[in-house]
């Protein structure tokens, strides 16, 4: 008796868990998302010297000639986002290639000038976008130095910069420094 009875619970046992694996199965849903990309984006950063015609490079952009010792002097260029995606500017300025125009050490000229760059948006040239503070030039050389700010362009947003440079009064006259200079983002 005492064997039927327990054939009997497991037998309603057995029932009431394929009823509960019926009724789990039929309430179970799912979703699917198909054919999904993970892609690169394009990353372009462009400059120019007129905030009109921009390339991937332009010479002499970034003159600030005829610095009085003590005294100030502006460049102004504009960089452009043309990727596919905004642009975090990583990199402000990195300076290499650092001479005189013979080719030679630049001297204590590179130690004595201050440079220090502001990046605005053009559309409206006030917000502010990337910036680094006035600091010696030397600390450029090789660098990439770091911008403060938002620091990213959306696409097709133009920056207007302005490089300005200036020298301790105690600098000699008639030196030069002459170097290349580079923007990056990605």
């Amino acid at each position: 008796m005492n064997r039927k009875i327990a054939i009997s619970g497991m037998s309603i046992l057995a029932s009431l868990f394929v009823l509960g694996a019926g009724v789990y199965a039929a309430s179970l849903t799912e979703a699917t998302s198909t054919a999904n990309t993970f892609a690169s984006a394009n990353p372009h950063l462009q400059i120019s010297s007129d905030g009109t015609t921009f390339t991937d490079s332009i010479s002499a952009g970034l003159n600030a000639s005829h610095i009085s010792p003590g005294h100030d002097q502006t460049a102004v260029f504009y960089l452009k986002n043309t990727g596919d995606q905004t642009l975090s500017l990583n990199t402000l300025f990195n300076a290499t290639g650092v001479g005189n125009a013979l080719g030679l050490t630049a001297g204590h000229l590179q130690n004595d000038l201050q440079v220090g760059i502001a990046c605005v948006d053009h559309a409206d040239d006030t917000t502010a976008i990337a910036s680094i503070g006035s600091q010696g030039f030397h600390n450029y050389e090789g660098t990439a130095v770091p911008f403060t700010g938002a620091g990213t362009l959306t696409q097709n947003q133009v920056a207007k910069c302005t490089l300005t440079a200036s020298l301790a009064v105690t600098t000699d006259s008639g030196q030069n420094l002459v170097y290349n200079a580079t923007f990056g983002g990605n």
